[in-house]
């Protein structure tokens, strides 16, 4: 699990993804990526870091800067929007874009290496993200509920 911010071994796999899944000639779309998958806006009140940034019209066109993307382990300390990394002997071949709340792990979208495709990353994938759920509630926290497939719409 990392934050849901851009990283280039990931943006790769998404213009592979892209380009054979979708039929998309414009996959260098590093802005289209970052505005789609990586600003997400739901973050952790508790994180003090996160709920002290300024959003301004100014930083909209970098609103990522600054912010660090580590490795956040299986129980991120806090909720927001991550990326779920899937390797297969140390090379990246899935990411799940994920929103994380109090209660639910929302799986917003998938994309992975189209050479892969013969695995079925979107079943496996998503046993990953339901085996993940299981754990939470049972190793960290039992009041964690929820898997939903599908966005997260504050309106909803």
């Amino acid at each position: 699990m990392t934050r849901a911010l851009f990283n280039q071994e990931s943006y790769e796999v998404y213009c592979k993804y892209q380009a054979s899944v979708h039929g998309e000639d414009k996959v260098n779309d590093v802005d289209g990526y970052t505005n789609s998958l990586c600003q997400v806006p739901l973050f952790d009140p508790k994180d003090k870091e996160e709920s002290s940034r300024e959003f301004t019209k100014e930083n909209a066109k970098k609103p990522d800067e600054g912010r660090k993307l580590d490795v956040e382990g299986v129980w991120p300390e806090f909720r927001g929007g991550y990326h779920m990394l899937h390797r297969i002997d140390g090379e990246l071949f899935a990411v799940g874009v994920l929103d994380y709340t109090k209660e639910a792990l929302s799986s917003v979208y998938l994309f992975y290496d189209p050479k892969y495709e013969f695995l079925s990353p979107g079943n496996l994938c998503a046993l990953k993200e339901i085996e993940y759920c299981r754990r939470i509630i049972k190793d960290f926290d039992s009041g964690f509920k929820f898997y939903y497939m599908g966005l997260y719409f504050q309106d909803c």
